[in-house]
């Protein structure tokens, strides 16, 4: 069924496909591990788990009406409230030591880093654009490269 879903998703990418919104696990995080956050589309969920296999990380999914973050953002769907929103229902404070969040390069339409952290004191820090990067970005001590930065829209990305 997963294969037909994501041939579905891909497909169809222009249509919202939610998922559940809250906190998950990647792999065996603790208290040291990085917080990452994304929207409840569920399509980029399951590729940013993907990409994460081997990591060990918090996953948090806001509440975007099941629209890729990008979107999102840009619509008013993905914004510094609902970031809010989902690290104080959340229950992430508890479980880790710092207060540094990860959020998708391309959500930074719709979300205010500095907003976020006068209403919640998690620090914005934005990641790369692709989820296949978010290891060697987490690797590289949150450095990006030029090529983390770059959005293209490639035959295949269409």
């Amino acid at each position: 069924m997963s294969v037909v879903k994501e041939i579905l998703q891909t497909a169809f990418r222009m249509l919202p496909w939610p998922t559940e919104p809250g906190l998950r696990r990647i792999g065996s995080p603790d208290r040291k591990s990085p917080v990452l956050l994304t929207s409840n589309y569920d399509l980029t969920v399951r590729r940013l788990t993907r990409a994460l296999r081997g990591v060990d990380a918090w996953l948090l999914v806001a509440p975007a009406q099941g629209i890729n973050v990008w979107c999102a953002a840009a619509g008013g769907h993905l914004t510094t409230h609902q970031v809010v929103t989902a690290l104080k229902t959340s229950g992430i404070a508890e479980r880790v030591d710092h207060r540094d969040l990860i959020v998708p390069q391309l959500a930074a339409t719709g979300v205010e880093g500095l907003d976020v952290y006068r209403r919640s004191h998690w620090r914005v820090r934005f990641g790369p654009v692709r989820a296949e990067d978010v290891p060697a970005y987490l690797a590289a001590g949150g450095e990006k490269n030029d090529a983390m930065r770059r959005v293209s829209f490639t035959l295949r990305d269409r």
